[in-house]
Order: structure tokens, then C-alpha cells, then sequence
């Protein structure tokens, strides 16, 4: 039996600088294009 994996998509900070420190795995920064937000989320 496979596990569910859970993947959170969480608006913190406008700030790009902290997003690593977050434990971020990508990010936009708003207002984002829906390309872009796509794109970002295809990675997770």
C-alpha cells in the first residue's frame, strides 16, 4: 500500500531571501501569472 504524500502551498512572505530558510522547494512572488504558478506547482 502507497503512502499519501501531502504538499502544502502556503502565501508567508513577499520576500524571496526567506523562502529556503521556510523550507520552501519553490516559489512565485505575487502577483504571480497563472503560467508561472503552474509551473512552480508541477515541480512539487
Amino acid at each position: 500500500m502507497e503512502c499519501a504524500r501531502t504538499r502544502q502551498i502556503v502565501s508567508v512572505t513577499d520576500h524571496a531571501d526567506v523562502a529556503p530558510h521556510l523550507g520552501a522547494i519553490g516559489y512565485t512572488l505575487k502577483p504571480s501569472e497563472r503560467d508561472e504558478l503552474a509551473r512552480a506547482i508541477r515541480k512539487l
